[in-house]
């Protein structure tokens, strides 16, 4: 995964993701992808959030977990079917969808909540 870009696009799982996500989302908004790596269309949407992400690389950062690796978070959060995505901010989600959307529907998602801020 490519974090060249000052690590807007990053892994978390069980151990990193009290840091790398809640406390972080205290400071600016955290896009959570959880994703399983047989999922088809989390691999289809993967490109679209960090895409959409990347255009916003100031105002947000998205995180991935890997529901298979870790199953603490994934059952913390009520996953049962990926892809699944959540905005973290302040620590907690503010919005969140299911499925694969277009990316037009991801960037609409998100500058509505990030206006919200």
């Amino acid at each position: 995964m490519a974090n060249n870009v000052e690590n807007i696009v990053f892994e978390a799982d069980d151990d990193t993701f009290s840091s790398l996500v809640i406390e972080k989302s205290r400071n600016m908004p955290v896009i959570v992808q959880f994703y399983a790596s047989w999922c088809m269309p989390c691999q289809m949407i993967s490109p679209l959030l960090e895409s959409v992400v990347r255009s916003h690389a100031s105002k947000c950062v998205l995180a991935k977990v890997n529901i298979e690796e870790s199953p603490y978070i994934s059952n913390e959060y009520g996953i049962f079917s990926v892809p699944s995505v959540k905005l973290f901010m302040g620590g907690k989600i503010v919005s969140d969808f299911l499925g694969l959307v277009p990316e037009e529907f991801i960037k609409a998602w998100l500058d509505k909540n990030l206006n919200q801020k």
